[in-house]
């Protein structure tokens, strides 16, 4: 198998035609043969304006097809580098196989017998040449200086707090500067709220409940969905596919929704095996839910990714810090949470983390002329309360 990579600049694709003409010269004189028929040509072009067209390649007289996508040693490529169709059919693959572990089930095998099971022909599936795809686009873009971190990122919370606290210009102002943005499930940063809690963002999330809840399922009329995600931009939205049995067909169907419909915004799947071991290390520093909440599941995300980090709206209480006057239990509605996260002990871990100098949590109102992002040897922004 032979794969040949040209770029072409100022629309001159002579480079990479002299590599297809050096390709078939060699080939010759080694007495080999290249078959035509399995070649395939496939053009990633980025640019805004695609004024001109792609002349065929020929090999011996033969136009080489052009093609979309391909499968590149088990890796499903298209040509505008997402990996919808690769992660499409591996959870389809995968999700066959779970048909025989739930007959396992079924019939009282030892939960020793069943994890073998799943590891060997589920896990094994999807995690099929992860190293390739797991996670692109969500690391840190490396710089000349070889730095691994994001300088800045500022991860957004739901909590009522942020209600008229005005921190919408002090979350921008990390963006524009070409630093992280987080939000948390789904938040609407229009209408009204942009003021306090920002419009921009790089990475918003999505608990499959909300897309029971909110948009049926995403079983009839899926336009109000993606209309919803048009105020994130092009950023990236994570979903978890391989929580539980039900959130797979919902995630997917979210991905192919935003595909259909020709979003900007770009799916990304969270790794099964992360989540869980995320929630073993949690446990281990005191937090008995059956699972970190969103926001402390970003938050573990931040503290891998990005030197300094600040945290707004994350206050699990009724009532405001410092006037004590009543708050909602989101900046957008009162829906109380599910007994399913133990909002008070990870805002304990949060203040510990605060008071530790690993990252900032803000729980007050910006006031005009404060600075954005305080030194890192200033005093805690929480120590001012009484």
């Amino acid at each position: 198998m032979n794969d040949i990579a040209g770029k072409c600049n100022n629309n001159d694709e002579s480079a990479y035609r002299e590599e297809v003409r050096h390709l078939t010269v060699w080939c010759a004189n080694n007495n080999l043969a290249l078959n035509t028929k399995k070649t395939k040509e496939l053009i990633v072009d980025f640019r805004k304006t695609k004024g001109c067209t792609h002349t065929p390649i020929h090999i011996n007289g033969t136009e080489v097809e052009r093609v979309t996508s391909f499968r590149f040693l088990g890796v499903h490529i298209s040509e505008d580098l997402s990996w919808i169709l690769n992660t499409s059919t591996l959870v389809k693959k995968a999700h066959q196989r779970l048909f025989f572990l739930r007959r396992l089930k079924k019939i009282h095998m030892s939960p020793l017998i069943l994890e073998n099971f799943y590891r060997c022909t589920i896990e094994s599936i999807l995690t099929s040449c992860i190293t390739v795809w797991y996670g692109i686009g969500l690391g840190p873009k490396s710089t000349a200086e070889g730095a691994s971190k994001w300088d800045t990122c500022a991860v957004v919370g739901n909590s009522g707090i942020l209600t008229n606290s005005n921190c919408g210009k002090m979350i921008n102002s990390a963006l524009l500067s070409g630093e992280k943005g987080v939000q948390c499930n789904l938040p609407p940063l229009d209408e009204g709220y942009g003021k306090n809690v920002g419009i921009k963002t790089d990475l918003v999330t999505e608990n499959p409940t909300i897309l029971i809840h909110k948009y049926g399922s995403l079983m009839a009329r899926r336009r109000p969905f993606v209309e919803r995600l048009h105020s994130y931009g092009n950023s990236m939205l994570l979903l978890h596919p391989f929580s539980f049995g039900f959130s797979t067909p919902l995630c997917m169907r979210a991905a192919y929704s935003i595909e259909d419909l020709e979003s900007p915004i770009l799916p990304v799947f969270c790794n099964p095996e992360y989540l869980q071991n995320l929630t073993l290390f949690w446990r281990s520093q005191g937090l008995r839910a059956p699972r970190p909440s969103t926001g402390l599941f970003m938050v573990s995300l931040a503290l891998e990714h990005c030197a300094n980090i600040h945290l707004y709206g994350f206050w699990p209480f009724s009532n405001h810090p410092h006037g004590l006057y009543a708050l909602s239990h989101h900046y957008y509605d009162d829906v109380k949470p599910s007994s399913f996260h133990t909002m008070p002990v990870e805002f304990d871990i949060l203040l510990r983390l605060h008071s530790q100098g690993v990252l900032r949590l803000h729980l007050e109102d910006f006031r005009p002329g404060e600075k954005y992002f305080p030194d890192p040897g200033s005093p805690p922004l929480f120590d001012d309360m009484d």
